[in-house]
């Protein structure tokens, strides 16, 4: 398993952890769309670098 790949799998746990435990906290209409866009960027980042990934390993 290359480095690339690790650091994406890590992201990935990382930001799904820290996503589930600020839901937990919201309170506002404001920051419920904060962590919206929050999670949305940080699946498109995330999908980006798996293909990404799997592309340059082959």
């Amino acid at each position: 398993m290359n480095f690339f790949l690790l650091f994406t799998l890590g992201l990935f746990f990382i930001g799904l952890t820290g996503l589930v435990f600020i839901k937990k906290k919201i309170e506002t209409v404001h920051s419920i769309l904060w962590w919206i866009t929050a999670a949305t960027a940080w699946g498109m980042v995330n999908i980006f670098l798996v293909v990404w990934s799997f592309h340059t390993s082959l």
